[in-house]
């Protein structure tokens, strides 16, 4: 494939994934689709999941795009797209819940499908042979659904499983890449990376959104149907993806080995993980960082010599996971810990202590310091990678050489064709409807998305319509294409800037009344719907939450501007009317400490217990002079 073409995809994948799990966010608060904490739950405020829906729809998009261009087989696609059974089951338990038997009647039959396409089935040979086969058969369709409930299984941290999604596919993509190319399974796993990547921006932590079950068992049943499909082409070796989910493997089988003996039921909810007791003493983003470090440090180098050495493949595993099992039993895998007893990992580590010298314990503490001041450089030093990998881009672009038979038209044509697809592209989206003058920094990955989205779109129009292949695209239509979209999007943006700021000017005694609701919850979406239905009489302006992770989220077609303390600076800067609370929101401290701050300010306030009726009972007081407080 061409290098652009590939990054453009690959781009465009992370951006799609990140729309979907933005727009699931909405429709899981209006349809209900939370998961309230309990007991045995790791988070303590009600969140929507779900969000795995984003890189399902993706995947299987590209699997299907991949069949429709003779890059896989007939069975080879099947044995992909049967993964849409395992997502379905899962989100139908997301939304009301399923039996267990339910759900694994579907994970066997999926994972017999599975195996029958990339393996086939046991049918020749002596009767002695096929009995054997038929048993390895059976016992690789019970690895195969142990593969699908890892990841369900460790879903239970904010970022986790998405993590894990990102390194175990981003090692085999390149790995199968260098084996025969940046094609088929290398390119799907490159896409499950990336669509991994979309919709980690939402769950890093704290988690604004759930993968849920129809995430997860989809992840899980993708991990597994793609290293099959990639070992069954002699692409990759069978311990490379083995020992890549050694985290995951460790820390669920010796759980559920644990709980089985001693006479629990496996399959409820609990908070027996490894990971689940190491996340109450260092919280859910330094668990998450260290598996991702574990991954890419400890992992990835066995899983390169496993590559290079299949035969050494058991020996490497073995040195793999080894540590992986004491650090399971160091932070009481399957375990029940007290909350007044001392965990192993602490005592070890008063051990350690006792041994060490003044001066070592000072070099300690002087690291312990430094360590939080450096984080900005590593900031800086991602910012950097990702220059680094833009500028090998443009080399690529403009050092590349163009095989094969030239393109029967010219290229400013071809620009214009490309252009039109952006256009149509664009418009679909949904971008003529932005209100530019409330775009902040939150919405630069959507505009920069949807041009990607347009520039693929364009691209795939032009080839269409000439008739040619994709690696015979001159690189400079890549450039016109960026130049023109920008330009595009700049002039409508000046241009929907002082068209709003003149209708403003010219109908001010006309203009809506500007509010903003307090609460990006349930009650606010409900406040937000009766807006819509009123028409142009009030304008729903955006929430403020006290979650910081909320902030710049669009909810019912608001965004959260900020958080409570802040309104008193929201309402300055937007010309706020009216601030909005639903009745509802006051039952709490919060709500009414936020009551009392508005007070304090001056800020008029309207608390209602819907919107129709504080419109009416605004009317009835219109010509008085109303002061902040109930109505």
């Amino acid at each position: 494939m061409n290098a652009m073409v590939i990054i453009t995809c690959l781009l465009a994948c992370v951006w799609m994934s990140w729309y979907i799990t933005r727009g699931f966010v909405l429709f899981a608060l209006e349809r209900h689709v939370v998961d309230v904490p309990s007991g045995r739950s790791s988070h303590s405020f009600t969140t929507p999941r779900g969000g795995g829906v984003s890189f399902v729809l993706v995947l299987l998009g590209a699997t299907v795009a991949l069949a429709a261009m003779h890059r896989l087989q007939m069975l080879e696609a099947v044995g992909l797209l049967a993964a849409v059974f395992v997502a379905l089951v899962g989100y139908f338990d997301d939304c009301g819940g399923l039996s267990i038997r339910a759900r694994l009647l579907v994970h066997f039959a999926a994972s017999g499908v599975a195996l029958y396409c990339f393996v086939g089935a046991p049918l020749h040979g002596p009767i002695c042979l096929k009995a054997l086969a038929a048993l390895g058969f059976v016992v690789s369709i019970l690895a195969f659904v142990w593969v699908i409930n890892l990841v369900n299984f460790m879903d239970g941290l904010d970022g986790l499983a998405g993590s894990e999604a990102v390194c175990v596919a981003s090692v085999c993509s390149l790995l199968v890449a260098f084996h025969s190319g940046f094609d088929g399974a290398s390119f799907l796993f490159a896409v499950l990376a990336g669509a991994a990547i979309g919709f980690l921006i939402w769950n890093w932590p704290p988690a604004r959104i759930f993968m849920g079950d129809a995430g997860s068992g989809f992840l899980g049943y993708s991990l597994g149907a793609l290293s099959l499909l990639a070992v069954h082409r002699h692409e990759l070796s069978i311990w490379t993806p083995v020992i890549l989910l050694g985290v995951f493997a460790i820390d669920t089988t010796m759980t559920l080995f644990k709980r089985i003996l001693r006479r629990e039921r496996w399959y409820k909810p609990h908070r027996l993980h490894a990971f689940q007791h190491a996340s109450r003493h260092f919280g859910h983003r330094n668990v998450t960082v260290t598996v991702i470090a574990i991954n890419l440090l400890w992992l990835t180098p066995w899983a390169i010599l496993a590559e290079i050495h299949p035969s050494w493949g058991p020996l490497l595993l073995l040195c793999a996971w080894a540590p992986l099992v004491s650090l399971a039993y160091l932070f009481h895998a399957g375990e029940v810990v007290w909350d007044d007893g001392i965990p192993r990992w602490r005592t070890i580590m008063l051990i350690a202590q006792v041994g060490m010298s003044d001066g070592a314990e000072r070099l300690s503490d002087r690291l312990r310091v430094l360590v939080p001041a450096q984080m900005p450089l590593l900031c800086k030093a991602l910012v950097l990678g990702a220059l680094c990998l833009t500028c090998t881009g443009l080399s690529l672009l403009f050092g590349e050489q163009n095989p094969g038979r030239e393109i029967p038209v010219s290229l400013f044509r071809l620009a214009l064709l490309c252009s039109a697809g952006q256009l149509i592209t664009l418009f679909s989206f949904g971008l003529h409807r932005c209100h530019w003058h409330l775009v902040s920094i939150e919405e630069i990955p959507n505009i920069v998305g949807m041009s990607l989205a347009a520039n693929l779109a364009g691209v795939l129009g032009g080839l269409a319509i000439t008739r040619s292949d994709i690696g015979t695209l001159p690189s400079a239509v890549f450039v016109l294409n960026a130049l023109l979209l920008s330009g595009a999007l700049v002039l409508a943006q000046i241009s929907t800037r002082y068209l709003t700021r003149t209708g403003e000017q010219g109908s001010v005694k006309s203009r809506s009344r500007r509010v903003v609701i307090y609460g990006a919850d349930a009650a606010g979406v409900v406040i937000s719907s009766e807006i819509r239905r009123l028409g142009s009489t009030y304008q729903l302006l955006g929430f403020v939450d006290s979650r910081r992770a909320m902030k710049g989220v669009q909810i019912a077609g608001g965004r959260v501007l900020g958080a409570p303390g802040e309104i008193k600076r929201l309402v300055d800067t937007y010309n706020v009317d009216h601030v909005l609370v639903s009745s509802s929101s006051i039952s709490c401290h919060s709500g009414r400490l936020f009551l009392d701050y508005c007070r304090s300010e001056s800020v008029d306030f309207r608390v209602i217990p819907s919107l129709l009726e504080g419109i009416d009972m605004s009317r009835e007081v219109e010509h008085q002079p109303s002061t902040a407080g109930y109505l």
